[in-house]
């Protein structure tokens, strides 16, 4: 299991920073810079959602673009594809206002074309692009500081960003060119939408048939089936408990753009699609806004 345990706090970095998206993931985030020491700023467009951090001494911003006026890295945290293009690139988005010799370091999970939209758009204006996708398991690695983050642009954008981000994760691999830190965050998360889909299958044959769910979940864990992925949710699921967690509705979305991505460059992923297809049957049933181990209840369509 990721240990859940607080990683050592380091330095705080030498930089304003300001924070943007303060959803699951972006407000343990945001509380674990303000652990550190660091000098921050915040927006999320629910703005009741900042209180507890204006409560700790962050400066809440009124837009994106007052934000990114005050501060010389931001951090972002978005849902996805058109959240990112709003915030960005909206009239009172990040880039509206003059970014000269800023650092953007974009945690969001958006694929590899919207990942080089931003990055172009951003350093046309003067600015400069990270495109480092968030891996971990969830929001108490992000508390923890224990996330992990696939970064993607070139050598000296990586160096600038790193003492931001050794405050939020505890493993930072360069894994290339802008748009392949989501090539890696999206390979992650079709495994583990595929991995989730066939434990729910699996459990839901399994105790049909009559097996006792409690013997399933002490044997399995020891069989050669065993995973992070088992680690997560077989008991959940056993026990039909929608707790914490990323939501079905959001891992759907980036299987979704997985098999995009797959497609692209000539890779089928029909195992993928297939996942899809029961994560859609979830959505649909209305367990969108649920934990992924809800899966479970999913019948398919």
């Amino acid at each position: 299991m990721v240990s859940s345990d607080p990683a050592p706090v380091p330095a705080a970095p030498n930089v304003k920073v300001g924070f943007v998206g303060l959803g699951a993931i972006g407000l343990p985030m945001a509380e674990r810079l303000l652990d550190c020491g660091v000098d921050l700023a915040v927006w999320n467009r629910t703005i009741d959602k900042a209180e507890p951090l204006r409560a700790r001494g962050a400066r809440v911003s009124a837009s994106p673009a007052e934000l990114c006026d005050a501060v010389e890295v931001v951090v972002s945290c978005l849902h996805g594809p058109p959240s990112d293009r709003a915030v960005f690139l909206g009239a009172d988005g990040l880039l509206s206002v003059d970014i000269e010799g800023k650092l953007f370091i974009n945690t969001s999970t958006n694929g590899p074309d919207c990942a080089r939209e931003l990055a172009r758009e951003t350093e046309r204006r003067g600015g400069q692009y990270l495109d480092s996708p968030i891996l971990g398991a969830g929001p108490p690695s992000a508390a923890a500081g224990r996330l992990l983050f696939p970064a993607s642009g070139s050598a000296e954008v990586v160096a600038r960003a790193i003492a931001v981000l050794r405050c939020l994760a505890t493993s930072i691999e360069h894994v290339g060119a802008v748009g392949m830190g989501q090539i890696v965050k999206l390979a992650n998360n079709m495994q583990v939408a595929v991995g989730a889909a066939s434990l729910a299958q699996s459990i839901r044959f399994a105790v049909g048939a009559g097996a006792d769910p409690e013997g399933i979940g002490r044997i399995l864990p020891l069989s050669s089936s065993h995973s992070r992925v088992m680690d997560m949710w077989l008991q959940p699921m056993l026990q039909h408990t929608h707790g914490a967690g990323g939501s079905l509705t959001t891992l759907k979305k980036d299987v979704d753009l997985a098999i995009a991505s797959a497609a692209a460059v000539g890779e089928s992923a029909t195992v993928a699609v297939a996942a899809s297809r029961l994560f859609a049957d979830a959505v649909t049933q209305g367990w969108g806004d649920r934990a992924v181990q809800a899966l479970i209840e999913a019948r398919p369509e």
